[in-house]
């Protein structure tokens, strides 16, 4: 008899996943001139939700291109950054 509420147990383990994710590198650099939306927003003294409204819009008319990367956040610690850089 089922429970009322009870999960349904995944096909997978999420384990193995874990072991994938804590392995994670990546040995493609972030292409040269690339930035992060925090760079753009205080290079040209915008708000956040203001830097990434016209970063989108650049995007949309394949002015830029975008993707993640590994790099270090403000803090030192390794993490995947949204980066940009003008489409060629």
């Amino acid at each position: 008899m089922k429970q009322a509420g009870a999960k349904p147990k995944p096909a997978f383990d999420w384990s193995q996943i874990d072991a994938l994710r804590d392995n994670f590198t990546s040995d493609v650099p972030a292409p040269a001139g690339s930035f992060t939306i925090n760079a753009y927003a205080s290079a040209y003294k915008l708000l956040y939700r203001t830097a990434v409204n016209q970063l989108n819009a650049m995007l949309r008319r394949g002015e830029l291109r975008t993707g993640r990367f590994v790099g270090r956040d403000a803090a030192g610690n390794t993490r995947l950054l949204r980066m940009y850089w003008r489409a060629s």
